[in-house]
């Protein structure tokens, strides 16, 4: 009779400790699913296949950003043929009307250039806001929400541990 029942504690201590084990990684495998969108199984066989991949070629891309850059408008002006003073004149009034033509286009095109970046600047902020609180109510849920359950895992593995030490 004592025969069976260290059997009973063994298999009972066996028992606690394969399921707080098992808690305790499904606890890791929800937190991993929050965090990065994969699980346990998943990691550990593209971590297995890395092994076998190691003599196979890798091909590696690589994309360019290509920036874009204003850097003005090229203009042609044809004038006629300067022969008196009041036609000097004439041109060089006309030469202060283009400059200052010129000046307010470019200001007027600078400012909306600025406004439009402005409102792409205000968009991210709001987006970058919404991926903080998006991370924050996941890091609140990885690390409260997991702890009872690790806890309770953990516990089970400590209890058969102590069964097995007092059948033995």
């Amino acid at each position: 009779m004592p025969d069976e029942l260290n059997e009973i504690n063994r298999l009972a201590s066996i028992s606690f400790q394969l399921i707080g084990g098992l808690i305790v990684l499904w606890s890791i495998d929800s937190n991993l699913g929050v965090i990065k969108n994969s699980s346990l199984i998943k990691m550990l066989t593209s971590y297995l296949k890395g092994f076998f991949e190691l003599g196979k070629t890798q091909v590696i891309k690589v994309d360019f950003l290509q920036n874009e850059s204003h850097f003005g408008k090229a203009q042609i002006r044809h004038t006629k043929k300067i022969e008196s003073i009041e036609d000097k004149i004439d041109y060089i009034q006309e030469q202060l009307d283009f400059v200052e033509n010129q000046s307010k286009e470019l200001v007027e095109e600078l400012r909306s250039d600025f406004q439009n970046e402005l409102l792409v600047l205000k968009q991210e902020i709001r987006s970058c806001k919404k991926t903080l609180k998006l991370i924050d109510r996941n890091l609140s849920d990885i690390s409260i929400g997991g702890i009872p359950q690790q806890v309770f895992g953990v516990f089970l593995v400590i209890y058969g541990s102590v069964i097995s030490y007092f059948v033995t």
